[in-house]
């Protein structure tokens, strides 16, 4: 269920030193959630309904906490599955789009049309992406074809790889078709 306000976290480096004293800074009802560094600790409202064991983690897994309490809201907005990795890795994110989109062909050859297509769905800027491309080949995800002029044109097809099929196919991400 959707909190009914838009949720506020504090974190600060050095805080309390008990988890008791964040859980009453918590029932003031300033904060929804606190994250100490050090000491490590993350306890959050149980007013956010946050379906977990516990409203509070002590130790390395505090910022771990705070992420899952994060998510949880962020999963409670839009109904639909999050995978933070392509966050770091768009370039995986390419990849499993031009997995999907070749899930009953697995030889299909994408041309530079639609190559353009995934970067505009994406909203990927055009240098950024054709890097993305040449990494995604880097690491035999890919295979390139039709190379065209030369080296540096983008006027190129792809394929992906049974390598980069293997990975995109074990990648939770809701692509449509």
């Amino acid at each position: 269920m959707a909190p009914q306000h838009i949720p506020l976290f504090a974190v600060g480096y050095k805080g309390w030193q008990r988890l008791e004293s964040l859980q009453g800074k918590l029932n003031g009802g300033v904060v929804d959630g606190i994250l100490t560094i050090d000491p490590p600790m993350c306890s959050w409202s149980p007013s956010l309904q946050i379906p977990q064991s516990t409203a509070s983690i002590e130790g390395s897994w505090a910022l771990w906490g705070l992420i899952m309490a994060i998510q949880r809201i962020a999963l409670s907005l839009n109904n639909i599955e999050l995978d933070l990795s392509f966050y770091a890795r768009p370039d995986v994110l390419i990849l499993k789009r031009l997995s999907d989109w070749s899930r009953n062909d697995a030889g299909k050859i994408f041309s530079e049309h639609e190559l353009i297509n995934i970067m505009q769905l994406e909203f990927f800027q055009e240098s950024f992406f054709w890097r993305t491309i040449d990494s995604l080949k880097n690491e035999n995800l890919i295979e390139f074809f039709d190379m065209g002029a030369g080296e540096d044109s983008h006027s190129r097809s792809v394929k992906v790889t049974e390598t980069g099929r293997d990975l995109a196919q074990t990648i939770k991400y809701p692509c449509s078709d």
